[in-house]
């Protein structure tokens, strides 16, 4: 009887602990709280190259670091998300592959992020490889990066409920042209449009911000987006005169000099910055009218017309 009584102590205690078990996984469980993000869709940031809105499967990298730091935390380095919907306002980032979860610990946390994404990029090496010479499509070479986020700087951690904002920048420049036929040009049938003298490859490093190591300069063929439109994105660079916008048709070629009398105003491409030209090409000249704005700004503040 004594065995019994022993035998059935022995069941009950190892349900008890079984229980007990159970009861802590799934309390780790409903620890793991995962990061929601999203793009922040006011006015003085829109980021995308084409209407000024996100597209659906944008792909961005995320760092989660430390809070006031750009330590790696838990392990989260350039973790693959991408854009869930459509449009110009705060719009919803959901994971590649890897889900992003805050510290179980409750230590708080910030976030960088960049697009679009590139694999390869660790916790030991946060160097983007830059490449402008394929301009075939532009949303895979507009290099943006957020501010850090950081919640007003009290950081993130598993009690907050709401959205991470990711703020992006454009880290680049985008010169648009619009051609134009002139006296003595009949029409623009035919028209190849070519820049030269600019370097195509560069180092960023998403840690720090810097765009640094510019090389192999080559020529570029803008996107053709529209009737005579077209648009590139090029690397921030000082102007000199080997810097060209070449325009051949009918036979003739027509050289815009960037640096030059109609060139850019200040004589650099500056970086998150968008340059709109008209260009209109005479037998004899080329004559040029120009705006340039904050490429992150939809209402066009700011705006230098160049004459």
């Amino acid at each position: 009887m004594k065995k019994q009584v022993i035998f059935f102590a022995m069941t009950a205690l190892a349900a008890i602990v079984f229980v007990s078990c159970s009861m802590d996984d799934e309390t780790v469980s409903d620890e793991r709280i995962a990061v929601k993000f999203a793009a922040d869709g006011s006015t003085d940031v829109q980021t995308r190259v084409s209407g000024d809105s996100w597209e659906r499967g944008d792909p961005v990298g995320i760092y989660m670091t430390e809070h006031r730091s750009t330590n790696v935390s838990e392990g989260y380095a350039n973790i693959s998300y991408t854009a869930s919907g459509y449009g110009t306002g705060a719009v919803g980032f959901i994971e590649a592959g890897t889900k992003i979860y805050y510290p179980q610990n409750g230590n708080a946390v910030d976030f960088i992020a960049y697009h679009p994404y590139q694999a390869g990029l660790n916790d030991a090496d946060w160097t983007y490889r830059v490449n402008v010479g394929d301009q075939n499509s532009l949303t895979a070479i507009d290099l943006m990066r957020s501010e850090i986020a950081g919640n007003n700087s009290a950081g993130y951690d598993k009690t907050y409920t709401g959205d991470v904002n990711l703020r992006f920048r454009h880290r680049l420049a985008k010169l648009n042209v619009t051609v134009q036929a002139g006296a003595g040009v009949g029409n623009l049938y035919g028209l190849t449009v070519t820049i030269k003298g600019m370097k195509t490859k560069a180092d960023f490093n998403v840690k720090t911000d810097v765009l640094s190591n510019e090389r192999d300069p080559y020529y570029i063929t803008p996107k053709q987006t529209g009737s005579y439109k077209y648009e590139s994105i090029l690397l921030p660079t000082s102007l000199n005169g080997n810097h060209e916008v070449v325009f051949t048709v009918g036979g003739n070629e027509y050289t815009w000099e960037l640096s030059g009398q109609y060139g850019i105003n200040g004589g650099r491409l500056a970086e998150g910055t968008m340059y709109d030209y008209v260009v209109t090409l005479n037998k004899h000249a080329v004559s040029v009218t120009g705006t340039i704005t904050n490429w992150s700004s939809v209402n066009g503040r700011g705006n230098a017309v160049i004459r």
